[in-house]
């Protein structure tokens, strides 16, 4: 291999690695369902609040905003190994913001539970993805 050859080798080497490490993480297909916004006067989910299919790392990020003065709603997440159930808690119920992160790849799926948004609540919720 000639000198040439070798300098137009390492600069596609070069060239690849700086394009693979500015590609985004390639997110599991739960955590690319995850995603949402609701609030009092949404109609309908305004999201997905459910994803199947979580890579360990994916961490769950919900937002929760409620207006002071208001009956607080309780949020948690559940985890089911099929959408008939049976479920189990990952979180504890709790009126504020919380992130939760996977802790091992799974097929089941993570449903964010509440009610209904009450007046002046804002709920968001998304997936980032593992690294």
């Amino acid at each position: 291999m000639n000198r040439d050859t070798k300098l137009n080798l390492i600069a596609f080497c070069l060239l690849a690695m700086a394009l693979t490490a500015s590609w985004p993480a390639l997110a599991s297909t739960g955590c690319s369902a995850f995603q949402g916004r609701v609030d009092d006067q949404t109609r309908g989910e305004g999201g997905n609040r459910v994803g199947a299919g979580f890579s360990k790392g994916d961490m769950l990020t919900v937002t929760i905003h409620q207006a002071p003065g208001q009956m607080k709603e309780d949020v948690n997440l559940l985890e089911y190994a099929s959408p008939d159930g049976p479920f189990r808690a990952l979180t504890e119920d709790t009126p504020e913001s919380f992130t939760y992160t996977v802790p091992a790849s799974t097929s089941d799926f993570i449903y964010l539970n509440f009610g209904g948004a009450r007046s002046g609540m804002v709920v968001t919720w998304r997936c980032t993805p593992a690294t």
